[in-house]
């Protein structure tokens, strides 16, 4: 993780510099100011009059939370309805994908965190998703003490939903199972990847989804590192493998293609920063 960011909750009544972090969509997109470089990414980190500017033009609709500072400043995140983006771009704000500043953030390490991005686009998310208690259904009012919401009416804190997941690098000699998922349109390939079900363990998850998903069956499960992943709030848990036994037989309507790939012949798989790209770096170092 970088350590230009920290997960900081403060005091707000000190007298700080704040900046803002605008998302768009449901999840897709980022606001970006008119100070880039030439053709690259600038950051998504809005400059201080450029907050300021944002903040007066959408008033009361700006529903802003703290995620954390970067150097000596406080950063929030906004997540914007259509017709409050239309108020920015109206101004000359330009909106673009998250995943494409999250790959080419990766080449220049100077830009905006991908953690504090990943952070912003969660928190943003939850915000416009969740406005009532499920314990009562009386509106939910902003925490001053924790990234939390709290009900009005019962006290109930709720906070930001995660989704735990796994993704698993299965090897088999000198080869590793890539598969590609049923509704993609691409060429694209990845390692195998699920969601946690209630009462199970981690472990259990990754021998589950490798089952349901190809039909074969892993040894030597073992946890290597996890990534934040907002795109579906979720907290990526990502673990090695090795091949026990069985035929692969893909899950019909999951995955479409799965097989065996050289490391030296693979198709079109995941690049940075996702935790998949990494995984299937660490294997291939270490064969």
């Amino acid at each position: 993780m970088d350590n230009l960011w920290k997960l900081d909750f403060f005091d707000n009544s000190t007298e700080r510099s704040r900046q803002i972090i605008v998302f768009s969509g449901a999840s897709d997109y980022a606001c970006f100011s008119e100070s880039g470089k030439g053709e690259s990414w600038p950051h998504p980190l809005l400059g201080f009059r450029e907050s300021a500017k944002v903040l007066e033009l959408l008033g009361e609709n700006s529903q802003e939370m703290v995620i954390g500072t970067f150097g000596d400043v406080d950063v929030y995140t906004i997540h914007l309805d259509t017709d409050s983006r239309k108020k920015l771009e109206d101004q000359g704000f330009e909106f673009r994908p998250v995943r494409n500043y999250l790959r080419e953030r990766e080449e220049d390490p100077e830009r905006l965190p991908y953690e504090l991005v990943s952070r912003g686009l969660h928190i943003a998310t939850w915000l416009t998703a969740t406005k009532f208690c499920p314990s009562c259904g009386a509106p939910l009012e902003r925490s001053t003490k924790e990234c939390a919401l709290v009900c009005s009416w019962c006290g109930e804190a709720v906070y930001p939903r995660i989704n735990p997941a796994v993704i698993m690098a299965i090897t088999r000699g000198n080869k590793i199972l890539l598969a590609k998922n049923a509704q993609s349109v691409t060429n694209f390939h990845s390692i195998l990847a699920g969601f946690v079900e209630a009462g199970e363990s981690l472990e259990q998850a990754v021998a589950r989804e490798v089952r349901e998903e190809v039909g074969i069956e892993i040894k030597n499960i073992r946890y290597i590192e996890s990534q934040p992943w907002a795109f579906s709030r979720s907290l990526m848990l990502g673990f090695t493998a090795e091949y026990e036994s069985g035929e692969i037989h893909p899950e019909p309507g999951e995955i479409a293609e799965a097989a065996w790939y050289d490391f030296d012949n693979l198709p079109i798989t995941p690049g940075p920063p996702s935790l998949a790209w990494r995984l299937i770096n660490y294997v291939k170092a270490c064969r």
